[in-house]
């Protein structure tokens, strides 16, 4: 038995047991995890903001929510027309920051 950098021993392979295929999948979504994780956190953020109103879910969007929550910043606290507008659209950016951050958090558990 020969010791060293260039042995020829049965356990210096790494036997695994799921096909190349299915590695390549879990490593793209492992990659994607981020990312799907800040698309639902402004599809939540969207729900959230768009559910009293009587318009059917497929019409909700990410703009509608942006302009409840400028209505409100404006109409409710007195907030400047484009000041509540940035405010607004700084909210849904930090949403989605939120999110991100949060799927790096549990792609760092996927790792092998």
């Amino acid at each position: 038995m020969r010791i060293g950098i260039n042995s020829s021993s049965k356990f210096d392979k790494i036997i695994c047991r799921y096909p190349p295929w299915y590695q390549l999948a879990m490593l793209a979504l492992r990659n994607l995890l981020p990312f799907i994780f800040a698309l639902l956190g402004l599809i939540m953020f969207s729900m959230t903001l768009n559910y009293g109103n009587g318009d059917p879910v497929t019409l909700w969007s990410p703009l509608e929510a942006i302009n409840g929550l400028a209505f409100m910043l404006a109409f409710g606290l007195g907030v400047p027309q484009w000041l509540s507008l940035l405010l607004s659209f700084s909210f849904l950016l930090l949403v989605c920051w939120i999110g991100y951050r949060l799927g790096k958090k549990v792609q760092t558990l996927f790792k092998a």
